[in-house]
């Protein structure tokens, strides 16, 4: 059973970069690299039809996010590309590859440090190799590009250098040639950050337009309900203005319902009624708070004696 998987490999440079184009080994064949094993027959198969003129070389593999937000790479670590599309030949798969002019320094400077690493997508099976269970892949199914790494793996290296460069004559370029260069170096840069100051300018205008409107604010209908419902429970009560005052303030005090307030207060002022004798030529208050724990009642002395 075949899995896809993604590789990873690297090669070393050797030789001293002193041109443009080179004749490099992407990778040996018949060798155990840090994804898996790539036998020959794979290699001189799959290699050259996926691995084609124009593959890409940058400075770094890619990081995770940028996989996701550059899927294509950056402009500012594309290194190179293949020259020509890879053949097998002895014990690997190569190609000529051509470094891009403003790149040559960096890869002069850090020929020793660095190596090229190859990624692509293969089908592979679990196999053993020299005693070990490791990947083989049986076919490789997609080139993404070949970088320039610190760190590479895998068998390869540069050939021969197959075109000098012409900075490398000094005084072959004159001066109003190197001012020209300078200037289209300049051109390119600058265009390329216009590009960038557009592409977010739109991108801000995009994420702007795309911003849900603000909900209208909503009324509070169900409190608008309850005042009136309110209102309307205290109208029909058979309380005095003074009694629904009271009932209302306990009501917003305690949260009770105004039902059961209004049923307690009516309950009490009835039960003072009764239980309050009637005075001649005294006006009696009927009405006592619902938040006395004790009933008001008249004291005797206060009686008032009927005329014979």
């Amino acid at each position: 059973m075949f899995t896809e998987r993604e590789i990873t490999e690297g090669s070393v440079l050797a030789g001293e970069p002193v041109g443009r184009r080179y004749k490099v080994r992407l990778i040996e064949g018949n060798r155990l690299g840090s994804s898996g094993y790539y036998p020959e027959e794979t290699l001189r198969r799959d290699g050259p039809k996926i691995f084609v003129k124009g593959t890409p070389m940058y400075l770094d593999h890619q990081m995770p996010n940028e996989k996701q937000y550059r899927p294509f790479g950056s402009v500012q670590n594309y290194a190179g590309e293949l020259a020509e599309d890879a053949y097998y030949e002895n014990d690997g798969l190569y190609a000529d590859i051509e470094v891009f002019e403003h790149q040559i320094p960096l890869i002069k400077s850090l020929k020793d440090k660095i190596g090229i690493s190859i990624r692509a997508f293969g089908e592979a099976e679990e196999a053993n190799i020299n005693g070990k269970t490791v990947p083989v892949f049986k076919s490789l199914t997609k080139a993404r590009s070949a970088d320039f790494v610190v760190r590479a793996g895998a068998g390869g290296k540069i050939v021969s250098v197959l075109e000098s460069a012409v900075e490398e004559d000094s005084g072959s370029a004159s001066e109003e040639q190197k001012e020209e260069r300078e200037n289209m170096e300049k051109e390119f840069l600058d265009a390329i950050e216009s590009l960038k100051t557009a592409f977010e300018s739109r991108f801000t205008a995009l994420e702007e337009a795309l911003k849900p409107a603000p909900e209208p604010e909503k009324k509070d209908e169900k409190t608008e309900v309850d005042a009136l419902e309110i209102a309307e429970q205290l109208s029909a009560s058979s309380l005095s203005a003074e009694g629904r005052k009271r009932v209302l303030e306990m009501h917003r005090a305690n949260g009770k319902p105004i039902k059961e307030l209004i049923e307690a207060e009516e309950a009490y002022v009835s039960a003072t009624k009764a239980e309050t004798p009637a005075v001649e030529g005294v006006e009696t208050e009927a009405e006592e708070s619902a938040k006395e724990e004790t009933q008001f009642k008249l004291p005797s002395r206060w009686a008032v004696k009927k005329d014979n």
